[in-house]
């Protein structure tokens, strides 16, 4: 238990420290789009230490008492937990993306907590395949934008090419650490980097604020299909 604990205490002390360079940067001029997907793409990574975790319900507590919080500051929209991760022009629904992957690591620790290599997966092709397509896709000076939605072909293939490096590494770590591997290793890291290009890629309408819940989601039930 006091191993669980102090786990749990890292994780929250990770965060904090992720969300407050986060802060300091916007300080410093930089756009809070660019702080938030720094956080979205860093935060997610402590994920790895899932199988030390004696039970499910430990690091449930991570995302549960981080969606709290975060839901708390971005309704009040003040303290150093939202500044960072808001965004002026932000929609509504948009601001509580954070809050949505936040509540989709929970469902994933929860029901799949026996499944770590899918779990890890799973949030690391967000962390990485998502938030790499929103710092890049809108860097490109040219854009072939799908007819239902403000998605790309080309930040599709970003979310794929970075999803795909997120499966390589996800693996080596996790047989490194804890001798956890796929059955298929290759289709394995093709199914999870091609599933979460489309499932980005298919997140428009009522469904566009939403994609970082539904993305790992999604992708972790086709990995534990081929796992």
């Amino acid at each position: 238990m006091l191993r669980d604990a102090l786990l749990v205490a890292a994780v929250y002390v990770y965060v904090f420290a992720l969300i407050s360079v986060g802060e300091a940067l916007r300080r410093r001029g930089w756009d809070p789009r660019v702080t938030r997907r720094l956080i979205h793409l860093f935060a997610g990574d402590a994920i790895l230490i899932l199988p030390l975790f004696s039970s499910w319900y430990w690091p449930a507590l991570i995302p549960i008492g981080l969606g709290v919080l975060m839901t708390i500051a971005f309704m009040k929209r003040v303290g150093f937990l939202a500044s960072p991760m808001v965004e002026s022009e932000d929609e509504v629904l948009h601001v509580y993306g954070p809050v949505y992957y936040i509540i989709s690591i929970l469902i994933l620790v929860a029901v799949l907590f026996d499944d770590p290599l899918t779990v890890v997966a799973s949030v690391f092709v967000m962390a990485w395949g998502d938030g790499a397509a929103a710092i890049l896709a809108p860097k490109l000076k040219r854009r072939h934008m799908y007819p239902w939605s403000d998605k790309s072909i080309e930040g599709s293939s970003i979310v794929f090419a970075f999803s795909l490096a997120a499966m390589v590494f996800t693996q080596a770590v996790m047989k490194a650490a804890y001798g956890v591997s796929a059955s298929s290793p290759v289709v394995f890291t093709l199914a999870g980097a091609a599933t979460a290009a489309v499932a980005e890629a298919m997140a428009a309408g009522p469904l566009r604020h939403f994609d970082n819940f539904t993305v790992p989601l999604i992708t972790a039930l086709i990995l534990h299909l081929v796992g």
